[in-house]
């Protein structure tokens, strides 16, 4: 988090809530977010303490009115910046701001009444917020914008369950609009130059392969049935798609409550491989729009990479 107060927060009420996931959460984006798809109820939980532990320890008292104000136009303007902002005490809210890279390159807003304050880990949705990435091309070409980068992905593991946080990015916009996506829903759509991609990922960052893999994706690997699949996996991960489970379980309604269970799975592109025994699965998940392989047919890994990378812009 970078803050002692905001930590010692965290920690505070994660432990009274018994949240034993918090070490995961903040410590690498790849590792929250296995935890997340274990415990989505408890992280859920967490999110809102920490938007708690933030509104306490660096919350300024504001006017509603100013609140919407501020979080409308870190949404909307051109350049993300640090806003100044001066506590009215006595007001109706609580404002949190915090600058995040070398040159403030992410900006989390967080804000809540005052009223709820005390109650956002039981209800996610009291919690307004704003989560802004500056990746104009001139910033993503600086060294110190993969650190930011990766801040970023932290906060968005941290924050996803919130379904009022929105997240704005530069990336693949034309000139005059900003892309706004809520988490959990999708926001009114801005008009795009071309299809904004859902998750930042390594490769869209310069482009460049990655050599090592952090050691939570090799663990997943080992985890992989087969040298083939794993061969397939582990190069789909050097080339930037990290974040897979292994096996991939969901449960949804929209499958009928059921468990849905595949030897491999990309939930942010909705891609997969199977084997012929879990057909069953492969078959809801394919009602559900994945996209999926199965492994005994040898897949090659240029389908492979072309279905996540076509996910990923949003080809469909």
């Amino acid at each position: 988090v970078g803050h002692g107060g905001v930590d010692a927060g965290i920690q505070k009420l994660a432990n009274a809530l018994r949240l034993e996931m918090r070490t995961a959460a903040f410590s690498d984006p790849l590792r929250g977010l296995l935890e997340y798809l274990r415990s989505p109820t408890k992280w859920e939980m967490l999110s809102g303490v920490f938007a708690a532990a933030s509104l306490h320890t660096l919350g300024k008292q504001l006017p509603g009115s100013r609140v919407a104000e501020a979080l409308r136009a870190l949404r909307t303007r051109e350049e993300p910046k640090l806003p100044s902002l001066e506590a009215q005490s006595g007001s109706d809210s609580l404002l949190c701001v915090q600058g995040f890279g070398g040159q403030d390159e992410v900006v989390l807003m967080i804000a809540a009444s005052k009223a709820d304050a005390g109650r956002l880990h039981t209800d996610s949705s009291l919690v307004q917020g704003v989560l802004r990435l500056d990746d104009r091309a001139e910033k993503r070409q600086h060294p110190a914008f993969i650190p930011a980068w990766r801040q970023f992905l932290r906060a968005y593991n941290v924050l996803q369950s919130l379904p009022n946080i929105a997240v704005v990015t530069r990336e693949q916009l034309d000139d005059t609009q900003a892309v706004v996506a809520v988490l959990g829903e999708t926001a009114a759509a801005p008009k795009y130059s071309s299809p904004p991609t859902q998750t930042l990922l390594a490769a869209d960052v310069g482009g460049h392969r990655l050599e090592e893999l952090p050691e939570a994706v090799t663990e997943q690997l080992e985890e992989l049935a087969g040298d083939d699949v794993r061969a397939l996996v582990t190069e789909a991960a050097h080339l930037g798609f990290v974040e897979f489970a292994v096996p991939f379980e969901l449960v949804s309604e929209s499958l009928s409550a059921e468990t849905a269970s595949i030897e491999v799975g990309w939930e942010a592109q909705k891609v997969g491989l199977y084997f012929e025994r879990e057909r069953s699965s492969a078959k809801r998940l394919e009602e559900a729009g994945w996209r999926l392989f199965l492994i005994e047919s040898d897949p090659k890994l240029g389908e492979l990479i072309a279905a996540l990378r076509g996910a990923s812009r949003g080809d469909g």
